[in-house]
């Protein structure tokens, strides 16, 4: 019943109150459930960082989740995909680069699809949905554009 402009607010200011069960269940709902992830004036990207890092797993992920999440090991590439040439600190990522291609393109066809590195240890969480991870981005290393889909784009017709 909260928009969702309002939804991480509501969550910062009662998160203190709830059982770790109902944390990890909420901020789930909330994180999959709200568009624009990174874009929120009332509550930092840092903040974000911070739930997740205290939400427990069991709560937050469901078992196939868990699973995958589990079978991961060392370092692992991810992608993410973006409107913006330089939006690459952010908590959402994924494992599948076509995921990454969909998100670059989802407003216009001038996306970037940038590739990263991070270790399983800074993987907060895995979303099956669409092969989600979401990761402590201070810690991402080899961040590169792969691709600026504009120029495939015209390089295909």
């Amino acid at each position: 019943m909260i928009t969702q402009s309002h939804r991480r607010t509501f969550f910062q200011y009662i998160n203190s109150y709830l059982s770790q069960e109902d944390y990890g269940i909420l901020l789930r709902e909330i994180w999959i459930h709200t568009e624009g992830q990174s874009y929120d004036v009332n509550v930092t990207l840092n903040t974000m960082l911070q739930w997740f890092k205290k939400a427990d797993k069991q709560y937050l992920m469901n078992e196939q989740e868990r699973e995958i999440l589990g079978e991961m090991s060392g370092e692992i590439t991810i992608y993410r995909g973006s409107n913006e040439d330089e939006y690459y600190d952010a908590l959402s990522w994924t494992t599948n680069i076509d995921i990454a291609r969909k998100f670059s393109r989802r407003f216009n066809d001038d996306g970037t699809v940038f590739s990263a590195k991070i270790n399983k240890a800074d993987i907060l969480a895995y979303f099956d949905a669409e092969e989600e991870v979401v990761v402590n981005y201070k810690k991402l290393k080899d961040i590169e554009i792969i691709e600026h889909l504009h120029i495939l784009l015209l390089n295909q017709t």
